[in-house]
């Protein structure tokens, strides 16, 4: 990994951490080495500083969650087989790059893998964008296993040593407001300035959830994070506060929120003197006090994002007609009662033969299915169904259902609020997913596997065999159910 040094040491502090041969202990650390970590620490002594800071060796003998290796886990979620490439990782409310932290391309799976790992055991925590700013700033010095249990103890003792990650929505704009809340106190000229301004104090989510990151140098961001693992969440409001007084006299020069937050993006990207920055932020006390009534009332309606549950599902048998990874994309498609179940293959011409009526059998005794076809020109696309396949004369199915294609492009086609819910229609000789009342079909196959897709109300997709004509052949499949 890249390594960011911290500038501006002098040589009497670099002979300091010179005479330190062992970093063990979290406690002693904070009472003997506290007053160095705020200088800032060499990049030799900081995996070592981290690592006790973080407690990560006492932490193991005493928390039983974390009892075993983390390559288990890594079985536990990927089964044997752990990929090379994870396609859509949780990201826990993330919307940023990756790039913004740069990490190698082998960083940059392994961040992948921690956070599937973490999503998995920890199902309750779906919003928290901080979490993947922490894991990928924690490889640039320690393992892949290390981050993971670094990520396990800053989450899991919030409240121990002060770190406050917060995990919700909520959460995140109750930081937002606290941080109002002290920038009021320390400056209320500056404070109603700002409200003056129509400024979207969103923007300080940049500060104080994702730690700076993208907006400072990272070099500068590495040496925010040393103390926040000494002090805790008190230091992002610290350094935040100090940028703002430091710079007061220039922001209060700003007549609109756009010219403020341009003013505030060049004071960080610009940020040279970070020795005076700490200073400064660590001199500051914070007092802390009742947020006002007003936003205890907008907490109080603040409502949470709709995140899909994270589920990496276990795959026994790799299929043969799309690559593994893809199940990844298709995964973030189903509903969440059927994201937390594995696929189970239920038939494919390979095992189970052309049979038109076996097939129909096969598939009728299962109530949610996935359909992979492949057509002769090599188009790769299917359908998810929640209803039984029972032949007849009744249109069945519900609005989970959906068709999709996978190669040569990727997209989900859901159902149209609205349309009528002509979903599938099963016969004895042919079954039709998607009947438009006014054009044609999402897709149809008859019992010779002759198939024809097109334009349909129902979902608005493309034809699936697009760009080749809408008749064709299915010349392989694979039907899963889920358990």
């Amino acid at each position: 990994m890249q390594q960011f040094e911290v500038p501006g040491q002098s040589s009497s502090r670099e002979r300091a951490w010179k005479t330190i041969v062992t970093i063990e202990d979290g406690t002693a650390v904070r009472l003997g080495l506290g007053y160095l970590i705020k200088k800032g620490v060499p990049n030799a002594k900081r995996r070592d500083v981290w690592l006790a800071l973080a407690g990560v060796k006492h932490f193991l003998k005493k928390d039983v969650h974390l009892k075993g290796s983390y390559c288990s886990r890594l079985v536990e979620v990927f089964g044997e087989r752990v990929p090379l490439s994870i396609q859509k990782p949780p990201l826990f409310g993330f919307k940023e790059s990756f790039e913004s932290h740069f990490l190698t391309a082998q960083g940059l799976e392994a961040c992948k893998r921690i956070l599937c790992v973490f999503a998995m055991e920890n199902p309750g925590i779906v919003y928290s964008p901080s979490i993947v700013d922490l894991v990928c700033l924690f490889l640039h010095y320690v393992t892949e296993e290390e981050a993971y249990y670094m990520l396990n103890y800053v989450l899991k003792n919030t409240e121990n040593r002060n770190y406050h990650i917060p995990t919700s929505k909520k959460d995140c704009q109750k930081v937002i407001f606290t941080f109002a809340n002290f920038l009021e106190h320390k400056s209320k000229h500056l404070y109603h300035h700002i409200q003056s301004l129509n400024f979207d104090t969103e923007f300080f989510e940049k500060w104080l959830i994702r730690f700076f990151v993208g907006e400072m140098p990272y070099s500068k961001v590495i040496r925010i994070l040393d103390a926040f693992l000494l002090e805790g969440y008190s230091i992002l409001f610290r350094v935040g506060l100090a940028l703002l007084l430091e710079n007061q006299n220039s922001l209060m020069k700003c007549t609109d929120g756009k010219n403020f937050t341009n003013m505030l993006q060049q004071i960080t990207t610009q940020l040279i003197d970070d020795n005076t920055l700490m200073k400064t932020a660590l001199g500051l006390s914070l007092k802390e006090v009742d947020l006002p009534e007003m936003f205890v009332t907008f907490l109080d309606h603040v409502k949470e994002p709709s995140i899909p549950i994270y589920y990496r599902p276990k795959i026994d048998v790799p299929p043969k007609i799309f690559p593994e990874e893809l199940f990844e994309h298709i995964y973030a498609w189903l509903p969440d009662k059927i994201r937390i179940k594995d696929p189970v293959l239920l038939h494919t011409p390979e095992v189970d033969g052309y049979s038109f009526k076996k097939f129909i059998n096969r598939i009728a005794k299962y109530e949610f299915v996935l359909l992979v076809l492949k057509s002769q020109h090599g188009q790769v696309f299917g359908a998810f169904t929640d209803t039984f396949w029972n032949p007849g004369d009744a249109i069945t199915g519900g609005i989970d259902c959906f068709v999709f294609t996978l190669h040569p492009t990727i997209a989900k086609y859901a159902y149209v609020p609205g349309a009528k819910p002509y979903f599938l229609l099963v016969k004895p000789d042919s079954f039709t997913v998607g009947l438009g009342s006014n054009s044609g079909v999402a897709l149809y196959v008859d019992h010779d596997w002759r198939a024809t897709s097109g334009k349909c109300e129902v979902f608005d997709n493309t034809p699936l065999n697009h760009p080749d004509p809408e008749d064709f052949t299915i010349i392989n499949w694979e039907l899963y159910t889920f358990k």
